[in-house]
């Protein structure tokens, strides 16, 4: 199926509902990943997903986050993905950083594993590691609710499954326990989209942040953040209190360790990249 043909039933699909409609639909019709190529970055794609009818569509995928990795990453430097899914920001990195440099991802969900292996096969990187772990104030186990295949970014950790999710049981380990196997090298940029587990996953780093973790990008979720008994306000405090303000770069908000003198301070301005 030639991949226009491939958007098109894609985007009537993530469209459609209820759910388990739609998924009966991809499986009777045979829909498959395809490989494609966008931004220079090589990329195994479902066209019934939103990531991948994204960037079938758009030759892109969130395109300011995109731009702002552009600026902010050079060659040799160190990049951490926690919730790296299918890799694009990850692939996009190793690029960027280049044999010098190294990529960490994190994704703890096992049916992306595969895709992301493929992705860093595709682009023929040496520079990527994948770590199959969910990150976590400690280590220990937990049960993931894996949403549909139509949207693999929006799988969550909660006590709550709907019924149409199924489940995984996952590894968990703190940022701590990963970014010792840096050995002391400063973590450049790291990116973190959880699902509202952003204020956990950011003390479980414990005196690297602060100290060895440069710069974030912070995706937020409020009313994920407030079902886990936090909220934007004290994910912003706590990176303040760890010395980061929040500077711009091509429209995305970046949190600098000590700045540049023309960041704004997490108390006077919404921080992070707050979601939809």
């Amino acid at each position: 199926m030639d991949k226009e043909k491939a958007l098109k039933r894609g985007e009537w699909l993530t469209r459609m509902r209820p759910l388990e409609l739609a998924l009966f639909l991809k499986w009777a019709l045979r829909v498959r990943r395809l490989e494609t190529e966008v931004q220079g970055i090589r990329m195994w794609v479902d066209p019934a997903s939103n990531f991948g009818k994204r960037v079938l569509r758009e030759g892109n995928y969130e395109a300011d986050l995109t731009g702002a990795f552009r600026e902010l990453l050079q060659p040799g430097q160190t990049f951490v993905d926690v919730g790296a899914n299918e890799g694009w920001f990850s692939m996009l990195a190793a690029g960027l950083v280049g044999p010098t440099g190294r990529v960490l991802a994190c994704e703890p969900q096992e049916r992306l594993w595969a895709v992301i292996a493929k992705n860093i096969f595709l682009n023929g990187y040496a520079n990527v590691q994948l770590l199959p772990f969910a990150v976590a104030e400690q280590s220990g186990e937990a049960v993931i609710n894996l949403y549909p295949s139509l949207n693999t970014g929006s799988s969550n950790i909660s006590d709550s499954k709907r019924r149409w999710e199924t489940q995984q049981r996952i590894k968990l380990l703190p940022l701590t326990e990963i970014l010792e196997s840096l050995n002391g090298s400063p973590v450049d940029l790291m990116k973190v989209d959880v699902e509202g587990f952003e204020h956990k996953v950011l003390e479980s780093a414990g005196d690297h942040l602060g100290t060895t973790i440069r710069s974030l990008v912070v995706e937020l979720h409020p009313e994920q953040l407030e079902a886990l008994g936090s909220t934007v306000d004290a994910v912003m405090r706590l990176l303040e209190s760890r010395g980061y303000t929040k500077e711009t770069s091509s429209g995305v908000d970046v949190w600098r360790l000590g700045g540049t003198g023309n960041g704004v301070k997490a108390a006077n301005a919404l921080a992070g990249r707050v979601a939809a």
